[in-house]
């Protein structure tokens, strides 16, 4: 699955009217089957998931300007290698792959031979993307203003989280969160069940750039164990003391 940050302003998209919406947990594309469009994601929060072994794994979670599904515009009529879910409602455009096929063929050959190493890249970055995020790192959390309890983050992006263990709350529930050397982050349970949680942030652009500076942090040490958040930390030390 690749997805890119594109921008698409009302010359570049005019002819594309093909715009679609999503429920919350409503399915864009399903795992194994033939695909012919990809989308761009206009609004709302998309999770990229793989199942392997009969359990699924969250890839990645997407946001606005994201494109998602573009193998299936690349290869004929070949099985999607993942799965996109709505986190949030979704608005997507939908791009076909005829859409695609007729803007190729006016194209220099120079173009459409950059326009097919792009597509196998796509392909061999899909094989790679499972490890992209994964960690185990320790936070804190509030649920519904209640009090902090612990919990561990095992893959994250500024769109949104995995948790574990499963959060005693529901979907749509408030959770703030926070990492270590981080002010907390809000967010809402978006889904919840086989012992983890996923959380969808609610942050402005600053706190991205800050947690998009985070992830890269820790996936730079990723061999090293993460340290726990301050709060943590006091609380460990003070209990240290009175053993």
């Amino acid at each position: 699955m690749l997805h890119s940050n594109i921008r698409h302003g009302s010359n570049s998209m005019k002819d594309v009217q093909d715009r679609r919406t999503f429920s919350v947990g409503s399915s864009i594309f399903r795992q194994g089957m033939a695909g012919s469009e990809a989308f761009i994601i206009q609004s709302g929060t998309v999770e990229i998931v793989r199942e392997v072994n009969g359990r699924e794994e969250v890839l990645e979670i997407c946001e606005k300007g994201a494109l998602i599904g573009v193998n299936a515009i690349a290869e004929d009529d070949q099985p999607r290698q993942n799965s996109a879910r709505a986190l949030t409602p979704v608005l997507a455009v939908a791009i076909s792959r005829r859409q695609v096929a007729q803007r190729i063929a006016k194209a220099d050959p120079l173009v459409r031979t950059l326009i097919k190493i792009l597509a196998e890249q796509a392909r061999g970055g899909d094989q790679r993307k499972s490890k992209r995020h994964k960690l185990s790192e320790r936070a804190i959390y509030r649920l519904n203003g209640g009090p902090m309890m612990d919990a561990t983050v095992v893959d994250i992006s500024v769109g949104g989280a995995r948790l574990v263990p499963e959060l005693p709350g529901n979907i749509g529930d408030e959770v703030e969160i926070e990492l270590r050397r981080l002010d907390p982050l809000k967010a809402r349970i978006v889904g919840n069940g086989q012992g983890h949680t996923r959380i969808c942030f609610e942050i402005d652009g600053r706190e991205k750039q800050i947690l998009s500076s985070y992830i890269n942090d820790l996936m730079s040490n990723d061999s090293q164990p993460a340290a726990p958040p301050e709060r943590l930390m006091d609380a460990e030390q003070a209990w240290a003391k009175q053993a």
